[in-house]
Formats: structure tokens, C-alpha cells, sequence
């Protein structure tokens, strides 16, 4: 679905931000050529999401936050 998106959207893979819970969001952002970001409150815990090497937050609001302040 997301590649499918990306190709109607005619969206820059660069510009686009993936949030997700699962490391599986985090391939299909690889796949993608988009940023991503995880959330540690969704399907995965915190230790299997940091396997990713990607920016993973506690919660919503953590990310909101963070990203505040790129």
C-alpha cells in the first residue's frame, strides 16, 4: 500500500515521514526511500523496535515534541 501511494501521490520519498509500531514500517520505509519513525506504544516493545536503528518514542507526544524541535 505504501508503494502504491507513493506512486500515485507523486510524493519526494525524501519529504515523506513513515510512522509506525511495527519494524516491518520501518522496512517498507527503506523500501520506500522515506524517513521513519516508531512508536513504542503500539504491536512491538521499545527493545525490538531500537533493532531498527531508527528513532523510536515512547508515545505520540514524545514525537511530537521531538520533531518540534528538527
Amino acid at each position: 500500500r505504501g508503494l502504491g501511494w507513493l506512486e500515485k501521490s507523486g510524493a519526494d520519498p525524501e519529504k515523506v515521514l513513515v510512522i509506525g509500531d511495527l519494524l516491518h514500517d520501518s522496512e517498507l520505509a527503506f523500501i520506500m526511500g522515506a524517513d521513519c519513525v516508531l512508536i513504542a506504544s503500539g504491536h512491538q516493545g521499545k527493545p525490538e523496535l531500537l533493532t531498527s536503528g531508527r528513532r523510536v518514542y515512547d508515545d505520540l507526544e514524545q514525537m511530537l515534541e521531538d520533531l518540534k524541535h528538527d
